[in-house]
């Protein structure tokens, strides 16, 4: 999953701008939602995530320590952090499922590969046979005129 879905998804559900450094209540706890949200789904490290809203390593673990409590105290808090959990669950899930075409596909495609270098390789014995068995009919010929025998 990537920080800056994660970002958007936040910013639309919260309706305010998570990169803004303002020190608010409802900035500081959006962030921190965030930062709870980017530790659970992504592997990006806390200086990773805070620089994506311009605050430190420090600042992303003052807010993973409070957030449990923040959304505690905080019925919407917490229903927003429920909502966008499940949004991501599902976008996992969508990830998940095109890995799984994207691999079914590779492997389709290997096995059409595979196939035709097969006929390819037929298509050169037939070709070489072809080529003979010419060779063989312009030799009969060949003698066929020397014995005086000619086809029309």
């Amino acid at each position: 999953m990537e920080l800056k879905t994660i970002k958007e998804l936040v910013n639309s559900n919260i309706n305010i701008n998570i990169d803004n450094t303002i020190q608010r209540r409802e900035f500081v706890e959006a962030r921190a939602l965030y930062y709870a949200l980017c530790k659970e789904y992504t592997i990006e490290s806390l200086a990773t995530i805070g620089r994506s809203v311009n605050k430190n390593h420090a600042t992303v673990i003052h807010g993973l320590k409070n957030f449990p409590i923040w959304s505690d105290q905080s019925v919407s808090l917490s229903s927003i952090y429920l909502d966008i959990k499940s949004k991501l669950e599902l976008l996992q899930d969508e990830m998940v499922l095109e890995n799984n075409q994207t691999d079914s596909m590779l492997n389709k495609y290997l096995k059409i590969k595979q196939t035709n270098e097969k006929l390819i390789e037929v298509n050169k014995q037939l070709v070489s046979e072809i080529n003979k068995l010419n060779n063989k009919i312009k030799n009969k010929n060949i003698l066929l005129n020397k014995k005086g025998i000619v086809f029309a």
